[in-house]
């Protein structure tokens, strides 16, 4: 889910001035079942899903919140710094 509405703000398919309203629908809707589907994941004791889960969860996070203080189609250093320590 996530990954397809991002994806729409970058081929295009959303106007750029849009993009808040994309963001927040990924702070809402996809954070939190990433999140949850994460400490399910530990409770059923599957730690490799777990742990990927919630970093996923965490990478969405972290990706809206900061471009939504970005402006619309400007690359974010900050943003980079943080998604390349994740792999």
């Amino acid at each position: 889910m996530g990954s397809t509405v991002l994806s729409s703000l970058q081929l295009g398919w959303v106007p750029a001035a849009q993009s808040s309203i994309l963001l927040l629908l990924v702070l809402i809707f996809v954070v939190p079942l990433q999140l949850v589907g994460g400490v399910f994941a530990f409770l059923a004791r599957d730690a490799g899903a777990g742990t990927a889960l919630l970093l996923l969860g965490a990478a969405w996070a972290g990706t809206s919140v900061t471009s939504l203080d970005s402006p619309p189609g400007k690359p974010v250093v900050a943003q980079a710094v943080f998604l390349l320590a994740l792999v």
